[in-house]
């Protein structure tokens, strides 16, 4: 009996390990400061992992089954900048890394050649004027950097091609009209500032709080944080287009669509669920597939709807009272995160809805398979912080001392995801939006962040997408490996 026991207690702890696969480690001997940047090559299949210390930086490459191509070790580069924006494929066996310093006001080109064994690069690169810094995004292997006209309504768009070169686009939506709140009119620029940034500072209430444009980049396909998905301002990046999902306004969802082939823009305003005889309310929406997904929410009341984009039809609507029982959620009410990462359950839908009216709501919807996964909840005001829990990791690759920072948007999301404080609860439906009961499916975030409490001394990491499965790197100090691990998403 105890043989059987002991048994059952080894399965138990070994089928969360075998549930993933190890598809590459590489012996590594790493100095302290140190940093993965993975980029992806979707038309051959290959992986080009960087890896740096505060005295070497290592390329190491892989082809689509993960077997070991090519290894090469560089010199440091040297530069002021310290912040590594993205990453790009460049011309034959070149690589472009975009740099920065924490303002966003200053800008290198770093370009590394395989081929020649050299580092390089160009300084005082992508001068913008009077334009302030938006967002970086990358699409078909070219980096993008988007700014807009300070107190203006006009968008910048920077693409850097692989040799380098820079070409710019702009959008006038000038003639459009942008909205705060009930029906104030205001400009593109003053839409896109932190939602806190149009009020009064509520630890120092005579003094404005300091300006600060929010655009929060949405990752397509994964599971994103409430923490995220709260944010007024988003952007999502879909083939040659993006989308600035704008959600100041109490009436509109706005919804800029931009062509990054020409200039051309759209802009739609959706009407958001209507609460107002209910007292005051908080909003937000989310995009996903074409689809607007709306919340709305007071202490009494939630409504939550689905419409079609194109056609504005609604598709789905859920109306929820204090005295109801939630019965399209799959997940008890959860509150968890902050300081102690606590984890506690509700019962109540007034409590539920209570808690969310007092801060920022958010929704954010993920397709898996022939099933639709929402989240609908909402995070803490917390005054005077700035509120983000995104953390940096550094890496030293300059002689002069300098120390970078790196993070990708996939472990930007995913620290989002395992970090935040927020109340929430998760729903799934199938496609015809009937509501699915029984347990919720584990992405590809809760399997990585069940790895990492049995790795225990994993540090470098790094998450990023190959294929349709989702990549954890991790560099283990005792061994002086490096690993890649494959998760379904």
């Amino acid at each position: 009996m105890k043989h059987v026991f002991f048994m059952m207690l080894v399965i138990l702890y070994v089928a969360p390990i075998i549930s993933q696969k190890t598809v590459a480690y590489s012996d590594i001997a790493l100095k302290s400061k140190r940093d993965a940047v993975p980029l992806v090559n979707n038309q051959s299949n290959e992986l080009s992992l960087f890896i740096a210390d505060r005295k070497k930086l290592f390329l190491k490459k892989y082809n689509q089954e993960f077997k070991l191509s090519k290894e090469q070790v560089f010199k440091r580069p040297t530069s002021n900048l310290k912040n590594i924006i993205e990453g790009v494929y460049g011309l034959e066996n070149q690589y472009l890394f975009l740099l920065s310093n924490n303002s966003k006001k200053r800008f290198e080109l770093l370009k590394v050649d395989a081929q020649q064994n050299s580092v390089t690069s160009i300084r005082d690169y992508l001068n913008y004027n009077e334009d302030e810094y938006l967002q970086t995004f990358k699409i078909k292997n070219q980096i993008y950097v988007m700014t807009i006209g300070k107190n203006q309504s006009y968008l910048n768009i920077h693409k850097i091609n692989t040799n380098g070169s820079l070409e710019k686009r702009k959008y006038d939506l000038s003639s459009e009209e942008f909205f705060y709140k009930k029906n104030k009119k205001i400009s593109l620029y003053k839409a896109l500032l932190r939602e806190e940034d149009n009020a009064i500072n509520p630890v120092l209430p005579n003094i404005l709080a300091p300006k600060r444009l929010e655009l929060e980049y949405i990752e397509s396909d994964i599971s994103i944080s409430i923490e995220k998905a709260s944010k007024k301002n988003k952007l999502f990046v879909e083939d040659d287009k993006i989308i600035l999902l704008l959600d100041q306004s109490n009436l509109y969802s706005q919804i800029v669509t931009l062509d990054l082939n020409s200039t051309n823009y759209k802009v739609d305003n959706i009407k958001k669920p209507f609460l107002s005889e209910y007292g005051l309310t908080e909003s937000n929406s989310f995009i996903s597939k074409n689809q607007l997904y709306q919340l709305a929410v007071s202490n009494k009341y939630m409504k939550f709807t689905v419409t079609d984009i194109s056609s504005k039809k609604l598709i789905k609507k859920i109306h929820l009272a204090q005295k109801d029982s939630i019965t399209f959620k799959n997940t008890p009410i959860i509150q968890e995160g902050g300081e102690f990462n606590n984890y506690r359950e509700m019962e109540k839908t007034s409590k539920f809805l209570r808690k969310l009216s007092l801060g920022s709501v958010g929704v954010s919807v993920y397709h898996s398979n022939d099933s639709i996964q929402v989240m609908l909840g909402g995070i803490e005001h917390m005054h005077g912080m700035d509120g983000g829990f995104s953390q940096v990791v550094t890496v030293d690759l300059g002689s002069t001392g300098v120390t970078y920072t790196y993070v990708p948007p996939l472990l930007e999301s995913y620290r989002s995801y395992a970090g935040s404080k927020s109340t929430y609860i998760k729903c799934l439906f199938d496609e015809n939006w009937s509501h699915i009961p029984g347990e919720m499916p584990t992405n590809g975030f809760d399997k990585i962040e069940e790895i990492k409490k049995q790795i225990l001394d994993e540090n470098t990491e790094t998450i990023f997408r190959f294929g349709d499965h989702l990549i954890y790197g991790y560099y283990y100090p005792k061994q002086r490996k490096y690993f890649l691990k494959k998760f379904d998403n």
